[in-house]
């Protein structure tokens, strides 16, 4: 158990043995432009004390290299690089409890699942040189990861890196997990024992909207390749419960929506005890003002998005029986949560790739991936592109071009290295 930072104190590795650590913070608020500007400048200052607005600023020798301010999703994430596992994890603390103490959970509206007021935080280790992965027995940086890499082996390639990234992680959630405001803090990859995947902790507290089908689960769909059956479609829909249902598994009511979008509103519905999925730090219940928080250490990832378009696609449901009466806006949302499930590794798809279908804008909808091994050529986001465009093709639909959330690793280590070189 990590009581303090004791154990990452003085053992930080420096810029010049090329190691760098990053964390993504993602807050419930992303369209008062006021409030997240106010956040960026109170925490990032330069050493004369004058603020900074705009979305790059050093404090504590920690350097906001990115700000993604979604408005449509509700949410930002601000993404945070330093030499020091130490300063990383003190300034991912000193913004989650300003944005903690100025948001609230229960105003909340957005098109976007979130469990908190400070959803999730990410940790990871940048720029891991080959004799800190090789040194502990893993595999060189250079090296593309196969996908049938085990977890251990994805923990030793990152060596001492990822030791310093998970107690980074477990810090803050200690620190966020205790006191009379603290959260219930839930840990997810190396940081968690098992090093269990993040969609499995937000699947057990109800962030997905849930089927009412056997053990709760939805029947995976099979797979589809270049050369699938062009009738999976037909096949698919029409036995397919995921269209039947409007409850969750933990019975709370399917997310409230408004026209074409799908809305989490206000406290989570499971806001009190929590004793059924019990949190790794923090208190069992959980405050309808702030929610609770996920907290994990792992390799970097990307998140790719990709829209489908109607364009090819008839008011008919492209001749899917158990579409012809559904009406438009409803018939794109359906296919497009249909293509999801078969694009993620859960649903029989690619592996490595978590996916859902959210609405983004009014009458538009995505297929939001997060890519757990981006650097594999079967779970990179050109092998999502070719699938989802494959599936397109047999719903009758056009697949617009996908893009990254962000930047590259590459980007934000080089404006790292010359903010913390050279902050005014």
């Amino acid at each position: 158990m990590l009581s303090s930072k004791a154990s990452i104190q003085g053992s930080a590795v420096n810029l010049a043995s090329g190691i760098l650590y990053a964390a993504n913070i993602y807050i419930s608020e992303g369209r008062d432009i006021r409030l997240i500007n106010h956040i960026k400048s109170t925490i990032f200052r330069d050493d004369a004390g004058s603020t900074i607005f705009r979305d790059a600023g050093v404090h504590n020798e920690s350097a906001l290299v990115n700000t993604f301010v979604d408005e449509e999703y509700n949410r930002t994430g601000f993404t945070i690089l330093s030499r020091s596992a130490v300063k990383l994890s003190e300034t991912a603390v000193q913004l989650s409890e300003l944005a903690l103490s100025k948001l609230d959970l229960r105003t909340h509206v957005a098109t976007h699942p979130r469990l908190g007021v400070v959803d999730h935080i990410s940790i990871h280790p940048l720029a891991v040189p080959e004799s800190a992965s090789t040194s502990q027995g893993g595999v060189s940086k250079t090296e593309p990861s196969a996908s049938t890499s085990s977890k251990m082996s994805s923990r030793m390639r990152y060596g001492e890196a990822a030791e310093q990234a998970t107690l980074c992680a477990q810090w803050v959630g200690e620190r966020l997990g205790s006191g009379g405001g603290g959260l219930p803090v839930y840990y997810y990859g190396w940081a968690h024992p098992q090093e269990r995947r993040l969609a499995e902790v937000r699947r057990k507290l109800g962030y997905f909207k849930r089927q009412n089908q056997k053990n709760g689960a939805p029947e995976p769909l099979t797979p589809v390749h270049s050369n699938a059956d062009p009738d999976y479609f037909k096949s698919h829909t029409q036995k397919d419960s995921y269209f039947k249902s409007n409850t969750q598994k933990n019975g709370a009511p399917e997310p409230k929506t408004e026209g074409t979008k799908t809305l989490w509103e206000g406290a989570l519905p499971i806001s009190g005890d929590l004793t059924h999925y019990p949190p790794d730090k923090g208190p069992g219940q959980c405050s309808e003002k702030a929610g609770l928080i996920t907290i994990g250490s792992l390799p970097w990832i990307i998140n790719y998005n990709v829209p489908p378009t109607s364009s090819s696609l008839s008011e008919k449901g492209a001749g899917l029986p158990s579409f012809e009466a559904m009406p438009w806006p409803s018939l794109m949302v359906k296919l497009t949560k249909v293509m999801s499930r078969s694009l993620s590794e859960r649903g029989g798809g690619l592996p490595s790739v978590e996916a859902m279908a959210l609405t983004h804008g009014e009458g538009e909808i995505e297929v939001a991936c997060n890519l757990l091994d981006p650097e594999s050529p079967v779970s990179s986001p050109d092998a999502v592109q070719k699938y989802l465009e494959e599936l397109g093709r047999q719903a009758g639909l056009s697949v617009g071009a996908g893009y990254k959330i962000g930047r590259s690793p590459q980007e934000y280590i080089s404006m790292a290295t010359r903010m913390l070189n050279d902050p005014q």
